[in-house]
């Protein structure tokens, strides 16, 4: 049976620009026949910058939130709900989805946005974890070096940008990259966009991944 997955989501508990709290999230992506989604609230210096004062366990605290009260959720209303992240490093405007990250390579790793992309792409291999550049033709992203990524979204359905999603099409096809499709959603007209549709439920992200990567899943726009 297949598995419809949106793996590009935001809550209004952890995102500054995300406007649908949790709970109503996992509810209308229930509603719209979805079966799970990738919770990847923004990691940036906007939202670390007033939490200084903070101990690194309790600003992942306030991070987490999001995530955790989806999966909450999900957990009741019969949705999967994995945990992933919109890394952006301070200074820049480019933003990546780093999927394979858990709460403990969270505390493991402090504030990557502090780093940058050549780092952080040495840190994933390490841990098998995935870099996809989000929305890269984007007013004001700027693309990677596609040897630091493993993909990239090909299909944005948030309607309130420029995505240029043919553009990126093709540049993701060129540089051999993993092709991605998602919503990106942040207010409820977002919500159920785009999808990526596997063959069947994954165990966890590490079997998401290895779908993922074994390229057995079909991208759904525009739905």
């Amino acid at each position: 049976m297949a598995f419809r997955m949106d793996m590009h989501v935001h809550t209004a508990e952890t995102s500054p620009c995300g406007k649908v709290p949790a709970a109503d999230v996992v509810a209308l992506y229930k509603q719209r026949g979805y079966d799970g989604i990738v919770i990847t609230d923004h990691y940036f210096n906007k939202f670390f910058k007033d939490k200084t004062l903070l101990t690194w366990r309790e600003q992942m605290d306030l991070y987490l939130a999001g995530y955790r009260a989806a999966k909450a959720a999900g957990d009741a209303l019969g949705l999967m709900v994995l945990q992933g992240m919109e890394l952006r490093f301070k200074g820049a405007s480019d933003d990546f989805l780093v999927y394979g990250v858990d709460e403990a390579f969270l505390m493991d790793y402090p504030r990557l946005h502090l780093l940058d992309l050549p780092t952080v792409r040495q840190i994933a291999l390490q841990h098998k974890l995935m870099i996809v550049q989000a929305h890269p033709f984007r007013s004001p992203c700027r693309r990677a070096n596609p040897r630091l990524l493993d993909g990239s979204e090909v299909f944005n359905g948030n309607m309130r940008h420029a995505n240029y999603n043919i553009i990126a099409r093709n540049w993701a096809k060129r540089n051999n990259l993993l092709m991605f499709s998602a919503s990106d959603a942040h207010v409820r007209a977002d919500i159920g966009t785009a999808a990526m549709v596997f063959p069947r439920a994954p165990r966890d992200m590490a079997d998401l991944l290895g779908m993922i990567r074994a390229k057995t899943f079909k991208r759904n726009m525009g739905q």
